[in-house]
């Protein structure tokens, strides 16, 4: 029996509200699911999102550059990237969430895996294209708020095979809680201010979520983009597409309207007496989480994905959750 023989896949379970003894039993199946790539996360095909790739250890240049040849006749682009030793980072052009975008990346994930390896330097960021948020002051409050109050969640999130944030974190994609938060009572204050506020956040080019390169909200071109910057370094593809799937379904919900205030605020108030250091940010909130889980998505299979990866084996048996990730034999 698989966890979705115990819950339908989509459906629309609220795991914050489950009584302690039906949320432990899915939680056991869950620890034991293993996480399978998918063709399609249901995105607007008006979406776009790109992905950046660092990888260390390169084994042999000329062997990469030639498997990895034909990538750059698709838009992939290749350089130095100087907060590593000696490896590159490997960018993709904007991409869509269909068959042929995810069997790219995987086959790029896999080219990478024999001739490099990733370590504690890398980082995986995510571009999405600006156009998938209108330019208003409420929609951009939200997202925000919603940042700011569930920040740490998002964080181990984005750790994915690993437990803690990489050492380098705070110099590359430093959290931004405090910023975030300082945006959102301004735009609440004054609503009008919204150029403003954005300019504000285009200048923290090196926070976790980085506006730098977001020249015009609801508009797409080519480097008009929000990027989060906050995931360790993977060359997992199920990892690069949970990672891109929270962080776009994010943006979706803050645009809906079931956007719940009240739930959020509650949880902000919580979050102030219960932690306050960003080493909690390692740290299992499980309540936080199953709220946050709820709040985003819409169906179980992308719970139980999110769940899975913020989770991981619940045990902080990192090397358990990188062989139920393919990443070791």
């Amino acid at each position: 029996m698989e966890i979705f023989d115990l819950i339908n896949k989509q459906g629309n379970l609220l795991f914050s509200k489950l009584s302690k003894k039906d949320l432990e039993e899915i939680l056991s199946y869950l620890n034991l699911y293993l996480l399978e790539y998918r063709n399609t996360l249901s995105l607007s095909s008006q979406d776009t999102f790109g992905i950046e790739i660092e990888t260390e250890d390169i084994i042999d240049y000329n062997d990469l550059a030639s498997a990895y040849f034909m990538y750059e006749d698709e838009g992939w682009t290749k350089k130095e990237e100087p907060s590593l030793d000696e490896g590159l980072e490997f960018t993709s052009p904007p991409l869509k969430d269909d068959i042929n975008s995810w069997q790219e990346i995987k086959r790029v994930c896999d080219i990478l895996k024999r001739y490099s390896s990733i370590n504690e330097k890398c980082a995986a960021q995510v571009h999405v294209g600006a156009q998938i948020l209108p330019e208003s002051s409420e929609i951009l409050s939200r997202f925000l708020l919603l940042w700011s109050t569930y920040e740490d969640v998002i964080f181990r999130f984005g750790n994915g095979e690993y437990t803690i944030s990489r050492p380098l974190i705070d110099e590359y994609a430093y959290n931004c809680n405090a910023d975030f938060e300082e945006a959102f009572l301004v735009l609440q204050e004054f609503p009008t201010d919204f150029m403003e506020v954005l300019a504000m956040l285009k200048k923290e080019n090196a926070a976790a979520v980085s506006f730098e390169k977001c020249n015009k909200l609801g508009q797409y071109n080519l480097n008009n983009t929000i990027e989060f910057r906050n995931p360790n370094g993977t060359l997992n593809p199920i990892i690069w597409q949970n990672n891109i799937n929270l962080f776009m379904k994010m943006l979706y919900y803050v645009k809906s309207d079931k956007f719940d205030y009240e739930t959020i605020f509650h949880r902000r108030k919580l979050n102030k007496y219960n932690y306050s250091y960003f080493s909690d940010y390692n740290k299992i909130h499980l309540d936080s989480a199953l709220e946050f889980c709820d709040l985003v998505f819409n169906n179980n299979l992308d719970k139980v994905y999110f769940l899975r990866q913020y989770l991981k084996n619940n045990n902080e048996d990192t090397k358990s959750f990188q062989k139920i990730l393919g990443l070791t034999r």
